[in-house]
């Protein structure tokens, strides 16, 4: 029998006395991809839902709702009309999302008969709830892209206004990721966080973020390059259907390279031409048919490092060549600031169709927004209450450049969540997403506590530390897999509590 994760975090103990705070002075926002807002997890004792409001961006209707741009908008009014006529509008179901949401703030199933396994509750069972299910593509020229989102902008900033207007503290769940931008905390995502919590200086505001699943991806490369030298990063393509790949590389634009990238098995025609600082803009169709763009960006307006993205389509093909790919690396006479490049794959849902081989799998592999400065990011753990063993997927630190994420971690293989489509069941997940909501949760908690004892409300900066400090196995020491330790929420309430 496995131990429950309430019990791992010590989120029980804050249920019962003298804590008994169950977080209903609290917003948690939920940005996933949908919720089934008929699961009793997310209903109060009289049936009613908890879900203030839900914002569907991926269905516009004409004219849009008065508090949002684009998209659907859904009040608790209407979501109580929904569940009482069972006539709840398609696509705002999802497993994802819902068994995220359980995890951070639902209720425990109702005392009934049932002959299957019932949802036992999540961490701030009587939170106040906001979902939103965002607009998301995965090309890094599209303001949608998660890595420069408008749509994630628009998602945090109107749970922001919200609990605003209900005079609460609020903090977001973020358990969708990518791996497009610097990984250093400057993509315009993660600069708009840092507005929005005054790096990290303002109350009552936090923002989680689940550390993401790459660690057995290979989706991230390091190479470190001499003057002179040639080096390839190579990647094996798989032959399944997809519309591109697209791969980053960063480095310091004190360091200068030239490119060229070669097929599978390439002849002389199954080269481009040379990508450089003179050439910096590349496009064409290799001798397979797939087409390509390759650009080359020094001094980039985020960071001042430099960026080459790379871009594969099937072009006159019917599909991407699958093999072994190159990238041809040549160094410059002088690499002033050491040669280093950094390398990722940007996620493709769940294909996973290239895999970098034959590099370093040591290579950092959080995924954005995990990077930011004042996102608390969250590694996974096995689930068991004697030892701490981090989950064997979960996403390793540090940051691109050397910060210590993730945080900490919370328990985040086999868990009991709710099960979209059933009135009260479960379902076991794995996965960072499933931890994160943990610790959004556990800040549900303190900042619930706070308001109710009229007690200053504690900022990002305090709450990495206060959450970090009294983790499960804190020694001082960081490390890439699990942060400063595992949360334990009990800990820190004895510590500022009592």
């Amino acid at each position: 029998m496995t131990v429950e994760s309430l019990a791992i975090i010590g989120a029980d103990a804050v249920h019962r006395p003298p804590f008994s705070e169950k977080g209903d002075q609290v917003i948690i926002g939920i940005v996933d991809d949908g919720i089934d807002v008929t699961h009793s997890a997310f209903l109060d004792e009289t049936g009613n839902t908890r879900i203030l409001m839900l914002w569907d961006q991926t269905t516009d209707v004409s004219p849009p709702p008065e508090l949002v741009p684009f998209g659907r908008l859904f009040t608790q009014e209407q979501i109580n009309t929904f569940i009482s006529n069972n006539s709840v509008p398609s696509g705002l179901s999802a497993a994802h999302g819902t068994g995220v949401a359980s995890i951070a703030a639902g209720k425990p199933a109702p005392p009934i008969a049932s002959a299957e396994p019932k949802f036992h509750g999540g961490v701030a069972p009587e939170s106040k709830i906001i979902v939103v299910k965002p607009k998301i593509t995965i090309d890094q020229n599209d303001e949608m892209a998660l890595g420069s989102s408008f749509s994630h902008i628009q998602a945090i900033d109107f749970i922001r206004r919200i609990a605003q207007d209900q005079q609460l503290p609020f903090v977001i769940n973020l358990s969708f990721g990518t791996n497009v931008g610097a990984h250093d905390g400057s993509t315009m995502l993660e600069n708009y966080l840092e507005t929005l919590m005054g790096n990290g200086t303002i109350p009552g505001r936090a923002v989680v973020k689940s550390a993401g699943n790459e660690h057995d991806k290979s989706a991230s490369a390091a190479l470190d390059l001499s003057p002179n030298r040639q080096s390839f990063l190579t990647w094996n393509s798989r032959t399944v259907s997809r519309e591109k790949d697209v791969i980053e590389l960063w480095f310091k634009s004190a360091d200068v390279f030239t490119f060229r990238l070669h097929q599978p098995e390439s002849p002389a025609s199954g080269v481009s031409e040379l990508i450089s600082l003179d050439n910096p803009e590349v496009s064409g169709q290799l001798e397979n048919n797939n087409s390509y763009q390759i650009t080359y960006q020094r001094f980039t307006a985020q960071n001042g490092d430099s960026n080459l993205s790379i871009i594969i389509e099937p072009g006159a093909s019917d599909e991407i060549q699958g093999g072994d790919w190159k990238l041809e690396i040549n160094a410059g006479d002088e690499l002033p600031s050491g040669g280093h490049i950094h390398a990722w794959v940007e996620r493709d849902d769940r294909r996973r169709a290239i895999r970098f081989k034959g590099h370093d799998n040591s290579a950092p592999s959080l995924t954005i927004p995990g990077t930011g400065r004042s996102v608390i990011s969250v590694a996974a753990t096995l689930k068991n209450a004697d030892t701490i063993s981090v989950w064997p997927p979960s996403s390793r630190g540090p940051t691109r450049d050397g910060r210590a994420k993730p945080d900490l971690a919370a328990p985040g293989s086999k868990i009991a969540v709710a099960h979209a489509h059933s009135r009260h069941g479960i379902v076991l997940k794995s996965g960072t997403s499933f931890a994160a909501p943990h610790v959004s949760g556990a800040i549900g908690l303190i900042f619930s506590h706070c308001k109710k004892k009229n007690l200053p409300q504690f900022n990002s900066i305090q709450l990495q530390t206060l959450l970090t400090q009294f983790s499960s196995g804190f020694d001082g020491e960081w490390s890439k897999d699990i942060g400063y330790g595992s949360l334990d929420i009990e800990s820190v309430f004895r510590q500022i509590f009592t």
